[in-house]
């Protein structure tokens, strides 16, 4: 059968894991008698377009006979099995023109595959992208801690520039324009100078070529007067101030001379105030209360008028929990997915521990190569040159042969306690909200909604990964027939 071998890294400074991918998909490809061809792939399975992978796809389609895909693990294959290139290849098998093989997961994929063995494929895809997920949640944490610290993590602002400072990465004033800016609000603070006479005296000082929205956005931006808004808050930044907060104030005072009167609303404990918006304009469901005793939401139609309902606050709440019920997966396939996916960290370990074997054999061997490549320059056979060429080679390949071990040893785990909570989670979630306080119902919700909206008289839902996969499985009958008891389609529809 002839096979295409895709290895795939997400970056460039993953690529000495390539090595060991290859190995295992060439061992797979020749133990089954496979005729394959190789593709190395450097590219996100969790972002983007996956341009390499369509090519791959382009060259499948053209093949006439049926193609056997491999993979080393799922999470090599995709993190988002909702993308239209995944949607291509689900076609594909369909079809009998592909069939998905899985060397390290034990897995294959065809046409006639068990719903038991396609629903091991999607619960992988789904915890792949949960593991994309936690890592991205770590690094926003970090992100966060460094804000609170008064660490700036971004692109240094117009009048900055991006340094090292102790081999750490710094923020400085630039030698030039930084001027350009203390000049900026000076001058506008003095009366005299308009944004186009500011753009104009940058021009003809400092060479610099400006539109009036870069001035702008300089005399608006408080970093300069020593605050920084990151998307964790407002916090006081450790770099230097090119404006006092005396001028800042100033400048603003000037800029905007009126004060916005408070909304009649804005303070009201409404569960949902600001979470939904509407399907049909896009403006903010807004809530009231009538009569004292009722709370309704309603588009504000801002943009224009149209048919908006007026949906109460308790049909709000129904419609949530019957989409948190929909994320519930049956505790018998909860317990034989942390069963499998047991079976599969222990087999990992031992594929691991076989890679580093081989590695470590593989840097001996080198040594040794060394140590006779000295003794032949010790003896005379070759001379200084040629020994000093081929040493460096050696040592060379010597490193790499450390660093992919070092890789393979400091590789990540499954967390298997993070997963079971994550499924634990999954199963109450419904009826943790409807107990839950109105605090605890916007929070739950914000960890498993992305996007809320009113159409007509029903929401609009899409979740966040991985509760979106759990939600089609239901939907689909993938959990065998355990959905729901309460799927009517009225009280929720997920947008996929």
């Amino acid at each position: 059968m002839k096979a295409y071998l895709i290895a795939r890294v997400s970056t460039e400074d993953q690529t000495d894991a390539l090595p060991a991918q290859l190995y295992r998909l060439r061992d797979y490809a020749e133990r089954n008698e496979m005729n394959y061809e190789v593709f190395e792939i450097q590219e996100s399975a969790f972002k983007g377009d996956r341009e390499q992978f369509q090519k791959v796809l382009l060259r499948l389609k053209k093949e006439t006979e049926p193609i056997a895909l491999v993979f080393d693990k799922v999470d090599r294959y995709s993190r988002d099995p909702s993308s239209p290139v995944m949607q291509i290849v689900k076609k594909y098998v369909q079809e009998k023109k592909v069939t998905l093989h899985f060397c390290s997961d034990h897995l294959t994929i065809d046409h006639n595959s068990s719903a038991g063995e396609r629903m091991m494929l999607s619960m992988n895809t789904v915890l792949s992208e949960y593991y994309s997920g936690a890592i991205s949640d770590n690094v926003k944490r970090r992100n966060e801690q460094l804000h609170r610290d008064g660490i700036w993590t971004a692109r240094a602002p117009f009048g900055y520039i991006n340094t090292e400072k102790d081999g750490k990465k710094w923020i400085e004033p630039h030698p030039l324009l930084a001027d350009a800016v203390r000049d900026a609000f000076t001058l506008y603070n003095s009366g005299s100078f308009t944004l186009s006479t500011i753009k104009d005296l940058w021009q003809e000082k400092y060479k610099y070529s400006a539109g009036l929205s870069l001035v702008a956005k300089v005399l608006h931006n408080d970093f300069y007067s020593g605050t920084m808004r990151t998307t964790n808050g407002i916090f006081d930044h450790v770099y230097e101030h090119l404006v006092s907060n005396e001028l800042y104030d100033a400048v603003q005072r000037k800029m905007f001379g009126y004060k916005q009167a408070p909304r009649k609303y804005a303070s009201l404990p409404f569960t949902y105030r600001g979470m939904v918006t509407c399907s049909v304009c896009g403006c903010r469901v807004t809530f009231e209360r009538k009569k004292n005793r009722y709370t309704y939401g309603h588009c504000t139609q801002f943009r224009g008028k149209h048919s908006a309902s007026y949906v109460s606050e308790d049909e709000f709440t129904k419609q949530y929990a019957a989409a948190l019920g929909s994320i519930r997966i049956p505790e018998a396939e909860a317990e034989r997915i942390l069963t499998q996916l047991r079976k599969d960290l222990k087999a990992g370990e031992v594929s691991k521990r076989i890679d580093i074997t081989r590695l470590k054999k593989s840097r001996r061997d080198l040594e040794e190569r060394c140590d006779k490549l000295y003794e032949h320059f010790a003896a005379g056979v070759i001379d200084q040159p040629y020994y000093q060429k081929k040493y460096t080679e050696l040592q060379s390949e010597i490193e790499k042969a450390k660093d992919r071990a070092k890789t393979f040893e400091l590789g990540s785990k499954i967390d298997i306690e993070s997963i079971a909570h994550l499924l634990k989670f999954a199963n109450n979630a419904k009826d943790t909200f409807i107990r839950a306080s109105k605090d605890e119902k916007r929070e739950l919700l914000e960890k498993v909604l992305s996007n809320s909206q009113l159409s007509g008289d029903s929401l609009l839902l899409e979740m966040k990964k991985p509760f979106k996969m759990m939600a089609f499985c239901n939907n689909n009958s993938t959990w065998q027939g355990h959905v729901e008891s309460n799927h009517d389609p009225r009280f929720w529809k997920p947008i996929y």
